[in-house]
């Protein structure tokens, strides 16, 4: 089962779309989608679990939802500290 979550996590980090420098570190007013920043914070973690797996450790799938979910969580504050606004999937801020 955990291997084939792992198949799953990889084959996501190659078929997702890439995602432009300009939207997790914009240029002006200092602003990210919430979409964007989760999709990035997201894809940092699950080499970071592909990383684990390679070296012989393993998760469950709960730990690894809560880890997507601190790790999402953090870059979060870390933008927020950083002077960025988090812009919602719908424009709100």
């Amino acid at each position: 089962m955990k291997r084939i979550l792992l198949g799953i996590a990889l084959l996501g980090l190659g078929v997702a779309a890439p995602i432009n420098a300009d939207t997790i570190y914009p240029t002006r007013g200092k602003m990210v989608s919430e979409k964007a920043l989760r999709q990035f914070s997201d894809r940092q973690y699950l080499e970071i679990i592909a990383g684990s797996f390679a070296a012989g450790r393993h998760y469950t799938e709960i730990q690894i939802a809560s880890g997507l979910k601190r790790h999402f969580t953090e870059w979060r504050a870390r933008f927020i500290d950083a002077g960025y606004t988090i812009i919602g999937e719908s424009g709100e801020i």
